[in-house]
């Protein structure tokens, strides 16, 4: 039984063919009685060549169209690529000497393990990667807080260590601050808020928060704050990694299956969306809307944005009071039953998937409160996710055709989900899926 070549480079798969060892008392694929399914890789030199010269000359076009990227790409760099890693040669020159100082000056540190006799040296750990990437700022940043977050994934004394890049990254001068606010909104702090905590109350990677309250209401608030110079390193360090990706590719173009380019992209654009606190605005009141619009408003809530002083780097919003979603103790005083709050979170987050134009896409401890009230706060919308419409509906005609064995509208549903990067011929898609599935089926009945 044999895929179609095209089938399976839309798929991003490599070219196989599913062979059937065994007796066939018929040749309908129906009737076969494998006695196994043997999946075997297809060497790239057995698919159907163009000619060396059409394949020579489909690589000078992308090698072409690799330096056109690349110039681009520099230019929108610019000098900040040159300090970037001048910054990036200093934080490793930085962090490595107090290793080697805190490791000789502390000879219990040192290992009898050592390769080199003599010199006892404990490779560093996760705290000296922590400091370094603290060091290298706000992609880096980033990259801890997914380890903090992804307990599956990473060593426990990594995720404990990476705990502090989620809200505790090193914060920057209040006079700093001060001068940011007063630049954004055009007027002195004072003629907006009667008082501004100079401690701040969180610092991330990209921003910082001050509690507030506002002038003449009196409300209580929280004032987040671009970092400086965060859009010029997450541009340099971004760009660097997406220029890599697409030069790997093109070196190695079996990287392509991987779509490392892509996903690279998707990261670079949204972080850098990240960045503008306008766009964050309208997440969140997207997001309210939604849990108005479906009566949640007593389950869940994200705090209202007061636009009169809220620009691209300074966004002024409702303060929400309550304790994160892992302090159980803390929770407990507030909800009998902490496990129940838990699944609403989700719920009310599952339902933004389908209800609401934006979805909160870097939902981790650090974005989600327990409120004094009960509810749950959803913090923080500066990286959101979006499904079409038309999205949602593939998935149901996919999940719908499985049930009722409609391959054709299987494969027009894969097209549609964006399952396939070039153009493919959907009936022959379909009968491709057919005798996959049936396959699938045959063995299944034989185990």
């Amino acid at each position: 039984m044999a895929l179609s070549s095209a089938t399976l480079t839309a798929l991003r798969l490599p070219s196989s063919v599913l062979r059937q060892d065994g007796h066939q008392h018929g040749s309908n694929l129906g009737q076969a009685v494998p006695s196994r399914l043997v999946v075997r890789a297809q060497a790239a030199s057995s698919i159907p060549s163009q000619g060396p010269d059409i394949a020579r000359a489909e690589r000078v076009k992308e090698f072409n169209k690799l330096l056109g990227d690349v110039a681009k790409i520099a230019v929108s760099t610019g000098p900040r690529g040159a300090v970037r890693l001048a910054q990036g040669i200093e934080a490793f020159v930085t962090v490595g000497g107090e290793y080697l100082f805190q490791l000789f000056t502390n000879p219990e540190s040192a290992t009898s393990q050592s390769a080199t006799p003599g010199l006892s040296l404990t490779p560093p750990g996760p705290a000296q990667l922590r400091r370094l990437f603290e060091r290298l700022g706000a992609t880096y940043i980033k990259l801890g807080q997914l380890i903090a977050s992804a307990p599956t994934l990473f060593p426990p004394e990594y995720v404990k260590e990476f705990q502090s890049c989620l809200d505790k990254t090193p914060p920057i001068p209040f006079e700093d601050i001060k001068a940011i606010v007063r630049k954004e909104l055009g007027r002195p702090l004072e003629e907006v808020y009667d008082f501004v905590d100079p401690q701040p109350l969180a610092s991330a990677s990209i921003a910082q928060v001050h509690a507030a309250r506002l002038r003449g209401s009196q409300k209580e608030v929280v004032i987040k704050v671009l970092k400086p110079g965060v859009e010029d390193i997450l541009t340099a360090d971004l760009n660097f990694l997406y220029v890599t990706a697409r030069v790997l590719e093109f070196l190695n173009p079996e990287l392509a299956r991987t779509s490392l380019v892509s996903i690279l992209g998707d990261i670079r654009a949204s972080m850098l969306e990240e960045v503008d606190f306008r766009k964050e605005a309208l997440n969140i009141e997207a997001f309210r809307n939604y849990v108005d619009s479906l009566g949640l408003s007593n389950q869940a809530t994200a705090p209202a944005v007061y636009r009169h002083c809220s620009t691209e780097r300074v966004l002024t919003m409702e303060r929400l009071f309550g304790v994160p979603l892992t302090d159980l103790v803390s929770i407990r005083s507030i909800v009998p039953n902490p496990e129940t709050t838990l699944i609403t979170a989700l719920n009310v987050w599952f339902g933004s998937l389908l209800a609401c134009e934006t979805f909160h896409a870097d939902v981790h401890a650090g974005n989600l409160l327990v409120l004094n009230d009960g509810r749950v706060g959803f913090i923080d919308f500066g990286i959101v996710g979006r499904i079409s419409p038309a999205t949602w509906a593939a998935v149901e005609t996919f999940f719908t055709s499985i049930g009722n064995g409609q391959y054709n509208a299987m494969a027009a549903a894969l097209v549609q989900m964006g399952a396939t990067d070039t153009a493919v011929d959907i009936p022959s898609f379909g009968r491709d899926l057919e005798k996959i599935f049936t396959a699938v089926q045959v063995t299944l009945i034989q185990m």
